[in-house]
């Protein structure tokens, strides 16, 4: 089963503000992933978590997992997320909402194997 949440500003901030907001987040999103994977993997926490900026609605993003980690990891991973993006723009206290969601046409991956897929084997060294 996927995790999802979405991330929102926690005062309700006028359209322009999230549209800007959101603009950041869009130009700087893949080292914003970079500084969340470098958090949740000094955290120990060991899956893939992906962001998504939305083009309109209240979140500012949605993080989601194609794992299925336990309710507490996931609440410090999100809590991790929120974090980062909160220094990102400058914001002190971002929320969650949970969000359900499922996979379609995917067979599932253990941890197990995603850690051996994440390790470089010794021949391509």
């Amino acid at each position: 089963m996927e995790t999802k949440t979405q991330i929102t500003n926690e005062p309700r901030k006028a359209a322009d503000g999230l549209d800007a907001q959101r603009a950041i987040l869009t130009r700087s999103i893949d080292d914003i992933a970079d500084k969340i994977g470098m958090a949740l993997r000094d955290a120990n926490l060991r899956f893939p978590v992906y962001i998504t900026v939305p083009s309109s609605g209240d979140s500012l993003v949605s993080i989601a997992t194609p794992l299925d980690p336990s309710d507490d990891n996931w609440e410090r991973a999100t809590a991790i997320a929120c974090e980062v993006i909160g220094r990102w723009l400058g914001v002190e206290k971002l929320r969650s909402r949970p969000m359900i969601c499922a996979i379609a046409d995917t067979a599932r991956i253990s941890v197990s194997e995603l850690a051996q897929a994440e390790t470089p084997n010794d021949a391509s060294q």
